[in-house]
């Protein structure tokens, strides 16, 4: 097995035969192909994960918006209901 540069990869070089293949060359692949298949699954679960949070802020802010109204809306109810009974009495 050849030195590679630094931050070379094997990417671009195919298996080596498991038949006639060192040790180190088997370890090297197995290493190359653990890398890959976990970033091949890290992937989508980041993308999945960052989905459900735009989700879950979008829902976080119309609950916002909703506790602005219902902590807002009774009183203009309030102030109605006041200047209709005041009228009441005259």
């Amino acid at each position: 097995m050849s030195q590679l540069p630094a931050g070379a990869t094997r990417a671009g070089t195919p298996p080596p035969d498991p038949r006639n293949a060192s040790t180190g060359e088997l370890v090297g692949t197995l290493t190359d192909q653990l890398t890959a298949l976990v970033r091949d699954e890290v992937q989508p679960a980041q993308a999945e994960v960052t989905q459900q949070a735009k989700r879950l802020g979008v829902g976080a802010e119309l609950f916002g918006g909703a506790g602005v109204v219902a902590l807002l809306g009774p009183g203009p109810l309030i102030t109605c209901v006041v200047l209709a009974l005041g009228g009441v009495h005259r």
